[in-house]
């Protein structure tokens, strides 16, 4: 059962069941335009930008996952860990490193002006490669049986 809220709060179940093919999709190719936006805001030195699209990409490679997993719309998280753990993916230790390192993207690129400054460029360059292998993995992760 899904909940629909109200534009006065109020709320009401719904059941409704989702095309988990389309969902799926949908989260996939919203993973690789917002990579490639990443990589564009890079090229132009828009290294804050970069950074939460590298993180959105991310984000959207685990709803995949989470919709596969649970036939369900994904949660309304930004919180990679907890997307990961609610699509039932095994990370590696380095893997949930990263995810949790780039958390940080997510929160610089709504309140910049709370955060420090933001890496570099040749930083955030290395962290979009291993994000590209990151996204991946987690597209591997779908075709498996």
């Amino acid at each position: 059962m899904r909940w629909l809220f109200a534009s006065t709060g109020r709320r009401y179940s719904c059941d409704v069941a989702i095309d988990v093919a389309a969902q799926v999709q949908y989260w996939q190719d919203g993973s690789a335009d917002d990579l490639d936006a990443a990589r564009k805001l890079l090229a132009t030195g828009k290294i804050r930008q970069a950074g939460f699209f590298l993180h959105l990409a991310i984000e959207k490679a685990v709803k995949a996952c989470a919709v596969a997993a649970t036939r369900d719309l994904p949660p309304r998280s930004h919180n990679l860990l907890f997307l990961a753990e609610r699509a039932d993916l095994a990370l590696s230790d380095d893997q949930r490193d990263f995810a949790g390192r780039v958390q940080i993207y997510c929160m610089e690129g709504r309140y910049p002006t709370e955060l420090p400054a933001p890496p570099t460029k040749e930083a955030i360059a290395e962290d979009l490669d291993r994000a590209m292998e990151m996204i991946q993995w987690l597209t591997n992760q779908l075709n498996k049986p």
